[in-house]
């Protein structure tokens, strides 16, 4: 039980505690889309026979979409997962385009980009409600030792929303 009081809770005043009969909807925007489509996973989706094509030039290899192997699905290096994946030539090139076109669409329209660094001190993390001591936390720590004399205790970041949440407190 201890645990659980541990967890931040900075749920609106009015949010109910207890059982869901207790809720009610206040506002709801719009309908629900009824989709008319299996779900695909990037193989199907992107072979556009929904059969993956397999490597001409050792079968045993990697599964891609086409021969040229512009998407790759397996065996994509030691150490990643079996949902990983990666454009290369024009499908890279692709990518690139569409990321650079919807950040400038977001720049247009007033949104600001933050830039999160990959290690942040132990009192941002714990700001955002994160444990950071104790067997299972949930984030990796390490020490950086300053000038010998100085030590400073960081924490690899989890999440984007760490720190965006620290700014918007």
């Amino acid at each position: 039980m201890s645990l659980v009081c541990e967890l931040p809770n900075f749920t609106h005043p009015l949010t109910p505690i207890g059982d869901s009969f207790k809720a009610r909807h206040i506002y709801i925007h719009g309908s629900k889309r009824e989709e008319r489509w299996k779900l695909l996973d990037v193989i199907n989706i992107t072979s556009g026979t929904h059969q993956p094509v397999i490597n001409h030039h050792n079968i045993n290899s990697s599964i891609t979409i086409n021969p040229e192997d512009h998407l790759r699905v397996k065996d994509t290096t030691i150490g990643a997962g079996h949902k990983t994946y990666y454009f290369t030539g024009p499908l890279a090139q692709l990518e690139s385009a569409l990321v650079a076109y919807t950040v400038d669409r977001l720049k247009a329209t007033g949104f600001e980009f933050v830039s999160v660094p990959d290690i942040l001190p132990e009192p941002v993390i714990r700001a955002c409600g994160f444990q950071t001591q104790g067997i299972r936390s949930q984030v990796k720590q390490f020490l950086h030792y300053f000038l010998v004399f100085c030590c400073y205790k960081y924490v690899l970041k989890c999440l984007l929303v760490l720190l965006t949440s620290l700014k918007l407190k």
